[in-house]
């Protein structure tokens, strides 16, 4: 959360990442902020598409070195994240459900899997279903998103209420992909 907040705010949100990265040693919480680092790059605003792949990719494999399978499932949610925004669909699908099979409550591969499914947004029940199982802030802006598109802004607005007064920070508030 901190390296958005830093990124929003015009700061080097990469270079935050990098030195927390430095004093991490749990494998798992390494792969964790290596994701956060590969999405940071799908989302850089000053390069251009491909140039954002090629970044993220280079993070990706930074995160392939890891050791062990704790940080599997984050490497598997970033690559899935870099073919969503490849838009090879099918690849990303497949990523989201090998990170998923990592733990069993590791609700971001189930997630970004709902939100790379449709190609009218989300389907509602399954995110709103997943909502009410993960009580996790980034499902319930994602679902607060889709029904802002989807022409209900008195619900999206409850649920925009309820992320903004929750304690956990959602995941993809800064910014998504």
């Amino acid at each position: 959360a901190h390296g958005r907040l830093v990124s929003a705010s015009g700061g080097d949100a990469n270079a935050v990442l990098r030195s927390g990265l430095e004093q991490l040693k749990d494998n798992e919480d390494r792969g964790r902020m290596l994701h956060e680092l590969g999405r940071l790059a799908l989302a850089d605003g000053t390069l251009e598409p491909k140039k954002r792949i090629a970044s993220a990719e280079t993070v990706l494999e930074e995160a392939k070195a890891l050791p062990g399978r704790d940080a599997l499932g984050w490497t598997k949610l970033l690559e899935g994240d870099i073919a969503r925004a490849s838009k090879q669909v099918p690849r990303a699908k497949a990523a989201y459900a090998a990170a998923g099979r990592g733990r069993a409550r590791f609700v971001e591969p189930r997630l970004a899997t709902l939100l790379v499914e449709g190609e009218r947004g989300p389907n509602l029940a399954k995110l709103t279903q997943l909502e009410r199982r993960s009580n996790d802030a980034a499902v319930t802006l994602a679902l607060a998103d889709a029904l802002a598109d989807k022409g209900n802004p008195g619900g999206a607005s409850e649920l925009y209420e309820k992320v903004l007064w929750s304690d956990a920070s959602p995941r993809n508030a800064l910014g998504s992909l």
